[in-house]
């Protein structure tokens, strides 16, 4: 098989030579791919000329190791790594993908998930899915959180849309019209704040509110022995058969006091299966994990058969002291760093082969190889 499968990977502002996003993770991606024969290039919406079907992107040339623009044909794969700052990029971005699948170019190998809100009532539909998911609420008024803490006394909230923890917040009502808040604002920095009574409170919320929609739910305790909140990220992707298949697991430890363990946020990363044989008995911990493993694969066919194709999936979970296990959060654009932190080479490793060999799986059924 001598044709060339070529990928392009799409990002929301125009990259160049000196500003590329996630760049070492291109690098490697580009290095995988040259022994697949499958060329890589990254490119934004406004790189691409429909009437010459021309792509003006950068690649990197592994034998110099130096980045390059170049000029390149429409992609037969679309890799989706845009992380949107702003709303024009995003209509640019959703004008490309219409035009991409309209002219019937070639494959989008991750589609986008819509908002967390969205994403929650998709895989309510999935019953063996009910046990694991969080009750969730969309805020639609300050009225809400204050009718919530008429029966509660605690609350986690968080952005409907957005990553890394920013946003989020603890909200605990201390007393009759008493509320303590633990926090990360828009900018991902730890604030706390004490409000002496519901006139401050609903301030807050209102300010909060006003800056974007945010879903409610219960607090979970989340935390190993020492109070400092974890997760679980499992990266699923399709492998060289167009395969489901678990890459890898890591812990994401935060620090006590915070209610969030997410790397961007100052958390640490660690061996999942080592982790929680710390923390439960031998066996709670395998069970434990094999709950997570099964309840992985079952996220995978949900989502595929509501949002279309996926190259690969994060998913987060949480466990409380007591072993039980909960679904918090679902990435199509997850990141990778958590394996090298955690010492897991062989995860990293394969994190960067399975989307190379898949896109050559796809490319030689689609040539009929």
């Amino acid at each position: 098989m001598n044709k060339t499968a070529w990928i392009g990977i799409l990002v929301a502002e125009n990259p160049a030579v000196h500003r590329i996003p996630e760049r070492s993770y291109y690098e490697q991606l580009s290095l995988a791919a040259a022994s697949e024969k499958v060329a890589i290039y990254v490119f934004s919406p406004d790189q691409v000329n429909w009437s010459s079907k021309v792509v003006q992107g950068v690649t990197y040339t592994v034998s110099t190791k130096k980045w390059n623009e170049t000029r390149c044909p429409i992609p037969h794969f679309i890799y989706d790594r845009s992380f949107f700052t702003n709303k024009a990029q995003l209509t640019k971005y959703h004008q490309f993908i219409r035009t991409y699948e309209q002219n019937r170019s070639g494959r989008i190998l991750n589609h986008r998930l819509g908002s967390k809100w969205h994403v929650w009532n998709t895989l309510m539909r999935k019953t063996e899915l009910h046990c694991a998911l969080p009750a969730t609420m969309l805020i639609r008024s300050t009225q809400d959180v204050l009718d919530w803490f008429t029966n509660n006394d605690q609350a986690f909230i968080k952005p409907n849309a957005g990553t890394h923890g920013i946003g989020t917040a603890y909200i605990r009502k201390d007393g009759k019209n008493r509320f303590h808040i633990i926090g990360r604002n828009l900018k991902n920095e730890k604030y706390t704040l004490d409000c002496p009574d519901l006139h401050t409170f609903n301030g807050w919320l209102k300010t909060t509110l006003r800056e974007r929609n945010y879903l409610l739910q219960p607090y979970l305790q989340l935390c190993g022995q020492q109070g400092q909140p974890f997760d679980i990220r499992v990266l699923m992707q399709k492998n060289e058969k167009g395969e489901w298949t678990l890459t890898g697991k890591a812990v994401r430890s935060g620090t006590s006091g915070t209610m969030t363990s997410n790397l961007h946020g100052g958390g640490t990363a660690a061996d999942a299966r080592h982790f929680l044989s710390q923390i439960y008995p031998h066996r709670a911990a395998r069970e434990i994990q094999q709950q997570i493993d099964d309840l992985a694969f079952i996220v995978c066919s949900c989502i595929e058969q509501n949002y279309g194709r996926m190259l690969e999936l994060g998913i987060d979970f949480g466990v409380e002291p007591s072993g039980k296990v909960w679904l918090i959060e679902i990435n199509s654009k997850p990141g990778r760093n958590a394996f090298r932190q955690a010492g897991l080479p062989y995860a990293e490793r394969q994190a960067i082969l399975n989307p190379i060999r898949y896109i050559r799986y796809l490319f030689e059924q689609s040539i009929g190889g």
